[in-house]
């Protein structure tokens, strides 16, 4: 399972605490705060229980059991090896366990994965038993403007309803945090923003990926 970037949350963690008006002593906004922290955590997971795939950078091994066409892939977007100089694709194919050519793959511009130049979808399956390998995701969740805009109604959401949810405590170096020990449901106005996101197509990860 991809670990979440160090840095993930920081900004939406930021805007979040200067919405909802958190001062430290001195009557200066907060930047950060570990409850905070905790509802943007428990936000993302529902995000992603919602929209059926992750979002945080890492490497991920997803399996389809039949290509009818260009296929809808559960993880967004590849990233690039930028390492080399034709920024090729962090991207590996596998059909029925036989390795497919880095020239026989292809991403769409809708960001489909296109093998052997098939284009058009057909009724029936032109391969099957496919593991696509790749590198995905985003190092910070403001890179993709809907999945920020659609955290941050959830995270303000959770904060304002914590007590509802069931609290915890967790002793810091900054003293004792309280955060949600459940992670609840979406509110619709974030369903509606992260409605573009959910994922539809036929992937799953293999093994313990997220």
């Amino acid at each position: 399972m991809a670990v979440l970037p160090e840095h993930f949350f920081d900004h939406l963690v930021a805007e979040s605490c200067q919405i909802i008006g958190l001062e430290d002593a001195s009557k200066i906004l907060k930047d950060t705060d570990p409850v905070v922290k905790l509802c943007a955590r428990a936000a993302y997971i529902q995000s992603k229980k919602f929209c059926k795939r992750p979002f945080h950078y890492g490497e991920r091994q997803d399996y389809y059991a039949a290509y009818h066409g260009p296929l809808e892939l559960r993880c967004i977007p590849i990233a690039v090896n930028l390492a080399d100089p034709n920024r090729s694709l962090l991207l590996s194919v596998v059909v029925d366990g036989v390795a497919v050519a880095s020239e026989d793959v292809a991403i769409l511009p809708d960001g489909r994965l296109c093998l052997y130049t098939q284009e058009d979808d057909t009724a029936a399956p032109l391969y099957e038993n496919i593991v696509v390998t790749a590198t995905t995701g985003y190092e910070t969740v403001e890179e993709n403007d809907t999945l920020y805009t659609g955290l941050l109604l959830q995270t303000l959401a959770n904060y304002h309803r914590k007590d509802s949810l069931g609290l915890k405590e967790v002793t810091g170096q900054h003293g004792i945090a309280r955060f949600p020990a459940d992670s609840g449901e979406m509110i619709e106005s974030a369903k509606q923003v992260l409605e573009g996101l959910v994922y539809h197509g036929q992937g799953c990860a293999v093994g313990l990926g997220d």
